[in-house]
């Protein structure tokens, strides 16, 4: 195991199987509650994204939904954050 990036809002690292070297990464994600601290978030896996040439999973907790039927109750959802979600998830793939 060899952690790639290791901040706030993610822990990412490569698994290499050591008898075939085969690879692949993982991003664990607890999002921020604060879009503006997000978008912090939403650059990190553009770069990992962009750099991505072995299988990766990505998983977590984004506090964010990309449609409000996804949502029961609490506070409104805030269309503003789920398109900056939307627009990570389209380029990160």
């Amino acid at each position: 195991m060899e952690v790639q990036m290791d901040t706030e809002q993610l822990l990412s690292f490569k698994l290499t199987d050591i008898d075939d070297g085969h690879e692949i990464h993982v991003t664990l994600v607890y999002a921020s509650t604060n879009r503006h601290t997000r978008i912090a978030l939403w650059d990190d896996l553009y770069t990992i994204a962009t750099t991505m040439t072995s299988p990766w999973l990505v998983g977590g907790d984004f506090n964010v939904i990309i449609d409000d039927l996804e949502k029961y109750g609490g506070l409104p959802v805030q269309f503003n954050e789920t398109e900056d979600f939307i627009h990570c998830i389209n380029i990160a793939s």
